[in-house]
């Protein structure tokens, strides 16, 4: 029986309670949540693996280390001996008579990437705050990439900038799955869809 850490990807207050303003603060913050994750500055807990597919896990802790987990929380997980961690949501959670606490995990395909993103403001003296998001992408070429953002961001065609390496801006298409603190999104390039509809 192997151990596996999760944490809570999307919480600000994992991040220090402050919301970046801009994307260089975000990269900032996120390089030195990522370099200080061991010394606990991420809630950052060992489960024990009882069963893995390539699709799921089933885990185990015991009851009062996992008191802060719930029914679809959005969980990064990353598994022995890999560095990176994958993104999960939990399933199921079931308290078992020898004081554990069991969970279900669905882990979400494709590689998640760090971002940064806002919702595009229409007033330009109003711009919105960079919050944490995740990039998921595609592990197949058939299989587009989407987004992981905070739950409630999602409306029909809404214009989301992002940024990574360099800024973009989206456009929001469908919740293709949705948690208790997240959604799920396909998107589209907003440079690329509108080129194509003026060509």
């Amino acid at each position: 029986m192997s151990d596996e850490q999760v944490v809570n990807p999307l919480d600000e207050a994992e991040m220090g309670g402050a919301v970046p303003s801009s994307p260089e603060e975000l990269t900032l913050l996120l390089e030195d949540a990522r370099s200080k994750a061991d010394e606990a500055h991420y809630h950052q807990e060992n489960w024990h693996i009882l069963d893995a597919t390539a699709t799921g896990l089933r885990l185990s802790c015991p009851d009062r280390e996992g008191a802060s987990i719930r029914h679809n929380q959005l969980l990064a997980v990353r598994l022995p001996d890999c560095h990176d961690f994958l993104l999960g949501t939990v399933k199921w959670l079931m308290h078992s008579l020898n004081h554990e606490l069991q969970i279900g995990v669905h882990i979400l395909a494709g590689i998640p990437r760090a971002i940064a993103a806002r919702p595009v403001s229409i007033n330009p003296n109003n711009s919105n705050k960079y919050v944490a998001a995740f990039l998921l992408q595609a592990l197949e070429a058939k299989s587009p990439s989407s987004l992981i953002v905070p739950f409630g961001w999602f409306h029909p065609a809404r214009h989301v900038e992002i940024f990574r390496e360099d800024q973009q801006t989206v456009r929001l298409q469908a919740v293709l799955d949705s948690g208790s603190d997240y959604e799920q999104v396909s998107f589209e390039d907003f440079a690329m869809a509108t080129k194509e509809l003026h060509a």
